[in-house]
């Protein structure tokens, strides 16, 4: 008998023996999965169980004993919803009582923080546990059902050859929805002739300067422009100062800057949970951006970035300029330096940048702004020439024939940027959202998102039978609703609503097979 440690992922379980001296098992992620009690089974059904997953049977098994033959047991997996609920599930099947264990929560795994929160255990928040069981049963429920009635009602429509499942999620379908609007809308496009003028201002006999494009949908209508142009007019210059304030960065902030550097969400998830384990950086799934609530000493980390981050030798001995969520863990910090060029690198900098920003003064930049009067019509100039408000120039032009260019697609960030602001899913499930989209609906290239013909097939008939499936207002209705079990509201009417909504949804699809 001997005290034992339940961590989530093997490299984490080693540095907590290596630190704490006490014996540690690895979860290694969900040993259980929520599963139909019946093998075949008619949706809408919602009688299921958290059963074993094959593949990992042993793991399970040797977990198990370790917790029951413990004389003490710490949990030491993430501290999150998910964190929570692999600890909840193991502990329920090995007949312990939660609220026996001891919780250890911690936001790295330096040996400092591994060391207090071994010390200074905290109770067990079943409440946590809950809501992430109610995160799985209603995605199970949504998920599962829709997917199964939309197979069954594509195989009766005969508008697919072989049986497979088609997936549908509580938040994946909304962003599917935006997606297969824009396709649509590129669809819809018809190129036509257009003259583009190509307007320069000329002033001190050879200094140009570029004014403006101009579209015209006929040659005559180009030369009609061209023909009233006279001498220039700049009307007035405006300066105007702004500021980049950095604050310390959350998940969705970092996402956002890899996805803007081409790198793809579950590549991204990958290094976040690399970067973590490794110990370069404190635990990355976080809403928050603040650090002092959260006990951290950023003095000590922005030492050790001197030699690594150029601007971190100013912000040494200033305070973090904090945003308003503070979340559950820190805003995420760099720990060590990270010395090598490669992707991990990349993230990583990301996260050092933003962190040595958010204790320095806001970056400022000044904007200048030319106006040209043009005819009468006051236009912003694309360049800023050495001239004054009142001082005239003549102009040049060319004029080309081309193509009107059809919308532009929208790109990974701009879809996550569209999830965020909407509140859409959370810091964790919107990278897991658009992985599921890239593996089923839609493919990324240059260019921007392109959905697949089944991604449209799919929305349109959603669209048709039961439209509230692909909004977002029914999504975070029951992203509410989740939340309200984390801070403590009975779980059976939150799941209670789910069967309810979908069994509306799977019997408007029932009918669509009649």
């Amino acid at each position: 008998m001997s005290d034992v440690i339940l961590a989530e992922k093997p490299i984490a379980a080693k540095k907590m023996t290596d630190v704490l001296n006490v014996k540690t098992v690895p979860a290694e992620g969900h040993l259980l999965e929520l599963k139909a009690k019946e093998q075949k089974w008619i949706p809408p059904y919602f009688d299921l169980k958290w059963a074993i997953r094959k593949k990992t049977i042993d793991k399970f098994n040797r977990v198990i004993k370790h917790l029951k033959n413990a004389d003490k047991i710490y949990i030491g997996t993430d501290y999150d919803n998910e964190g929570q609920l692999i600890s909840y599930n193991l502990l329920k099947e090995a007949g312990i009582d939660p609220h026996s264990v001891h919780r250890m929560k911690f936001s790295s795994l330096e040996s400092e923080a591994l060391q207090t929160a071994f010390e200074n255990t905290i109770p067990f928040d079943m409440n946590m546990a809950l809501c992430a069981e109610v995160r799985h049963r209603l995605d199970w429920y949504f998920g599962m059902n829709i997917s199964k009635a939309l197979t069954e009602l594509l195989k009766k429509k005969e508008m697919v050859r072989r049986y497979y499942l088609t997936p549908v999620g509580r938040v994946q379908t909304p962003v599917l929805h935006i997606l297969v609007a824009k396709e649509k809308e590129i669809g819809r496009f018809v190129a036509k002739d257009e003259w583009v003028i190509s307007l320069n201002g000329v002033y001190n006999s050879n200094k140009i300067f570029s004014i403006i494009s101009y579209k015209a949908d006929t040659e005559d209508d180009a030369n009609k422009f061209t023909d009233r142009l006279g001498s220039g007019l700049i009307d007035r210059i405006t300066t105007s100062t702004h500021e980049i304030k950095i604050f310390p960065p959350s998940k969705d902030y970092v996402v956002k800057e890899c996805l803007n550097q081409g790198i793809s969400a579950h590549v991204i998830d990958f290094i976040l949970q690399d970067l973590y384990q490794d110990g370069y950086i404190s635990y990355p799934r976080t809403t928050s951006e603040q650090y002092k609530v959260h006990g951290v000493d950023t003095q000590k980390y922005l030492k050790r970035l001197i030699t690594v981050i150029p601007l971190a030798e100013k912000a040494i001995g200033k305070e973090a300029r904090e945003g308003k969520e503070v979340g559950v863990h820190p805003a995420i910090y760099p720990i060590e330096a990270y010395f090598e060029k490669d992707l991990k690198g990349v993230v990583w900098n990301i996260i050092a940048d933003a962190f040595v920003k958010s204790h320095l003064p806001p970056e400022e930049y000044t904007v200048i702004k030319t106006y040209v009067n043009i005819n009468g019509e006051i236009e912003l100039a694309y360049d800023n020439p050495d001239l004054n408000e009142g001082d005239e120039f003549d102009f040049v032009y060319s004029i080309s024939k081309g193509k009107s260019s059809p919308p532009r697609r929208l790109d990974p960030q701009k879809v996550y940027e569209w999830m965020v602001k909407t509140d859409l899913g959370t810091v964790d499930t919107r990278t897991q959202t658009l992985t599921k989209l890239t593996r089923t609906y839609i493919f990324e290239t240059k260019d921007g998102i392109y959905t697949s013909s089944k991604g449209i097939q799919i929305c349109d008939i959603l669209a048709k039978l039961y439209p509230d499936i692909i909004n977002i207002d029914l999504t975070r209705k029951f992203e509410e609703m989740i939340e309200t079990v984390k801070n403590g509201a009975k779980v059976e009417p939150v799941l209670s609503q789910g069967r309810e909504t979908v069994s509306g949804i799977v019997k408007k699809i029932r009918e669509g097979t009649e």
